[in-house]
């Protein structure tokens, strides 16, 4: 009963889309993660709580970047502020409308390379299915009720929503573990 272990042998051609697919949903994982982080500078800017920052941050080491990352955003704002406040909040805006439009071409790629894995799967199944019917013998369709035949024919059709829920529950895993990344960029 290792149907599963069956139908991922018809996704081995087609491993690349799967690769990225997974690269592009963790690009779209982080990018969704930083567009709502980069939300938290524009409500500064609002409500006036910016901390003002005279000197460009030095990156030391991988472990600082979101320090860094913060520092740089506050002394671009800084800067920005001290010519006019307007200018660091399009600053700002400019900076989340385009994390949200590399977020949204990040899943529109995995969703793009997913439909390839999906339909080239359901081509080698049902491909399949016709080569093992057509070599059947005639009596194994006079012996056998029409309920069995068509049986195979909508496990066909299941496919694709299995495939799609398949890529349902890796978003929400993704998801998941940006929001466990997001939790870990908004720590201070």
């Amino acid at each position: 009963m290792n149907y599963f272990g069956k139908i991922l042998k018809f996704g081995l051609p087609y491993k690349k889309f799967a690769f990225l697919n997974v690269f592009f949903n963790i690009l779209y994982a982080l990018f969704s993660a930083l567009s709502y982080v980069a939300m938290i500078p524009m409500m500064q800017i609002l409500f006036g709580t910016t901390k003002q920052t005279f000197e460009p941050p030095v990156y030391n080491e991988m472990e600082g970047i979101k320090s860094y990352v913060e520092g740089f955003f506050n002394y671009k704002i800084t800067q920005y502020m001290s010519e006019d406040s307007g200018k660091a909040l399009m600053f700002v805006i400019a900076t989340i409308i385009t994390l949200f439009f590399l977020k949204n071409i990040f899943n529109y790629l995995a969703m793009f390379f997913i439909t390839f894995l999906r339909n080239g799967v359901l081509k080698d199944l049902r491909n399949a299915l016709y080569k093992k019917t057509t070599a059947l013998p005639v009596s194994f369709f006079s012996e056998k009720k029409k309920g069995d035949i068509r049986h195979f024919f909508m496990f066909l059709q299941n496919v694709p929503m299995l495939v799609k829920k398949s890529q349902k529950q890796s978003h929400f895993c993704l998801l998941y573990t940006s929001d466990a990344a997001d939790d870990l960029l908004c720590v201070d």
